[in-house]
C-alpha cells in the first residue's frame, strides 16, 4: 500500500515510496507484464531504480521479459560524493542503475549508437596523449588487420612503433613490425579547432558519468521529489527511439521523460496516480509548447490532454 507522506506543496499532494515487506515487488511484478504487453516488437523498456532494489527488479525482469532479451545495465553517476556524504561507511552511494530489456532480441529493437564530443584544452591534450609533427594522437591495436591495410596506413603516417622504433615492412614475410620491440598501433588524430582547443570522439558505453543530476542542474528543478535531469531522458530516447514514434512513462512523476519527449518530436503518454504530479507536469508541458523546439515546430503534436482511467479517482488521495 503506498501510504501518503506530509508532503505538501499547495494542493499537490506526493508521495513517499513506503513499501512494506515486498509489496513494491509485488506492485512491479503486477505491472511488468502488461508493459512488455504494449512494447512495440522493435521497443525497448528501460527501468531506472537505486542500489536497493536493482538486483531483485533485474530478477523479475528477466522472469518476465526473459534472459535473452537483457540488453544491459546502465550504471548513472547521478552525483559527487560531498559534505557529510564523503563520509560514509562501505563506500558513499553514488549511482543508480538503468535495467534495459528488448521486448525481443531478434527483431531487433531499435538501438542508435551515440558518441559524445570531449573538449580539450592544449596542455589538457599533451597530458592525455602522444604527439607527433602532425599533432595529438591516441593509439589503438590493429588487431586482425592485413597485410595490405597495415601498409596503406604506414602509407598514410598513421603507425606508430614505440620506445622511438620505426615501422618496418617485411614484403617476403609479409609482416609489418616496429624495430624496437613492443606493438604496433594505429593512431587516431584528434580534431584542431579555430580556438586553439581539441576534440575527439568517445563512443558511450554503460558507465554514464558525463550527466550530471539535478544537484548540479537546479535550473531544471521543478520542485517534485526523485526527478531527473533531461540530458539523462535525452539520450535514452535518442538511442531508443526514431522521431514521431510513441513513449510510454508509466511513473511519470514530475514529466521529464515527456518533456525530452515533446522537445525531440516524440508522440508521448504519461501516468501516474497523484494529483502532484499531474499538476506539476501539465504546467511543465504548457510552458514547452510557448516556446516550441525546432523538432516541435515540425511535428503536429502541440496539445496534450489529460484522461482520469479505471475510475480512479485523484481527490481520494488528498489527506
Amino acid at each position: 500500500r503506498l501510504t501518503a507522506a506530509a508532503y505538501t506543496v499547495g494542493e499537490q499532494v506526493q508521495y513517499t515510496d513506503i513499501w512494506a515487506n515486498d509489496n513494491y515487488l509485488q506492485f512491479m511484478y503486477e505491472r511488468l507484464p502488461l508493459m512488455r504487453e504494449l512494447l512495440a516488437e522493435d521497443g525497448t523498456l528501460w527501468l531506472h531504480c537505486d542500489h536497493r532494489k536493482v538486483h531483485h527488479l533485474r530478477m523479475l525482469l528477466e522472469e518476465v521479459f526473459g534472459p535473452d532479451n537483457y540488453l544491459n545495465t546502465i550504471a548513472w553517476r547521478s552525483q559527487v560524493a560531498r559534505g557529510a556524504k564523503v563520509n560514509a561507511f562501505y563506500f558513499p552511494n553514488s549511482t543508480h542503475s538503468i535495467e534495459i530489456f528488448a521486448k525481443d532480441r531478434s527483431t531487433p529493437p531499435i538501438w542508435h549508437p551515440l558518441k559524445k564530443q570531449i573538449i580539450l584544452r592544449e596542455d589538457e591534450a599533451a597530458r592525455h596523449y602522444l604527439r607527433d609533427d602532425r599533432g595529438f594522437f591516441r593509439t589503438s591495436d590493429p588487431g586482425t588487420y592485413s597485410f595490405a591495410r597495415l601498409k596503406t596506413l604506414h602509407a598514410q603516417g598513421r603507425l606508430y612503433a614505440p620506445y622511438g622504433g620505426q615501422v618496418l615492412i617485411d614484403e617476403a614475410r609479409q609482416q609489418v613490425y616496429p624495430s624496437q620491440g613492443g606493438s604496433l598501433g594505429v593512431k587516431y588524430y584528434l580534431s584542431s579547432r579555430a580556438d586553439g582547443t581539441y576534440v575527439t570522439e568517445q563512443a558511450i558505453d554503460n558507465l554514464w558519468d558525463d550527466i550530471p543530476g539535478l544537484g548540479t542542474t537546479p535550473n531544471e528543478d521543478v520542485g517534485y521529489p526523485t526527478q531527473k535531469t533531461e540530458a539523462l531522458l535525452e539520450r535514452v530516447i535518442r538511442v531508443a527511439t526514431n522521431p514521431g514514434d510513441l513513449v510510454l512513462d508509466c511513473f511519470m512523476g514530475s514529466g521529464t521523460t515527456l518533456a525530452v519527449a515533446q522537445k525531440l518530436g516524440r508522440r508521448w503518454i504519461g501516468c501516474d496516480m497523484n494529483r502532484g504530479s499531474i499538476q506539476t507536469v501539465s504546467r511543465r508541458l504548457q510552458s514547452i509548447l510557448q516556446a516550441p523546439s525546432a523538432a516541435e515546430a515540425q511535428s503536429s503534436h502541440h496539445t496534450f490532454a489529460i484522461y482520469r482511467v479505471n475510475g480512479y479517482d485523484l481527490a481520494a488521495n488528498e489527506p
